[in-house]
Parts: C-alpha cells; sequence; structure tokens
C-alpha cells in the first residue's frame, strides 16, 4: 500500500483581509513543527520519505510510527506498507 501525507495549509482568515477584496490573504511567516510522530493502529510502514526534499528517508520506530523531524508549512509525506 502507497500513502501520500500532504501538509499544505489553507489561510487563517476567515474572512477577506481587507474586508472589501475577494481574496483572502495567508498569513505570514510559520515556524515549523518538530519531532513530529505519525502513528498507524494496526499498519506497519516500510518506507517512509520526503519527496519535496530529495527523497529523504524518515526515522520508522516499531514499524507503526514515523519520526518526522520537521513539519514545513508545505510538506509531502510518502509511505509505503
Amino acid at each position: 500500500m502507497f500513502f501520500r501525507l500532504v501538509n499544505a495549509p489553507g489561510t487563517a482568515y476567515r474572512y477577506p483581509s481587507p474586508p472589501d477584496q475577494n481574496f483572502l490573504w495567508a498569513i505570514g511567516e510559520l515556524n515549523p513543527v518538530y519531532n513530529v510522530e505519525i502513528e498507524t493502529n494496526g499498519l506497519d510502514f516500510k518506507t517512509a520519505t520526503l519527496p519535496l526534499r530529495g527523497g529523504a528517508p524518515l526515522e520508522i520506530v516499531k514499524g507503526r510510527t514515523v519520526i518526522l523531524p520537521e513539519l514545513r508549512r508545505h510538506e509531502v509525506v510518502e509511505l509505503t506498507a
């Protein structure tokens, strides 16, 4: 099985800013989140990579947990089981 997890956050604003515009402005800089764990119930991972970073491999712990050292604003994680 193949899975692709995509972190692509939208805007944080509920209404257009400024109010007379039809465009929802995205927020400025977002700090990355560190040491994110992706865990499944009953499904073991064989590989985990970051395709946007040249296919960098990720650590897999006990087959079911993937450690993502840094989650950036736009990130993709590819998993095979």
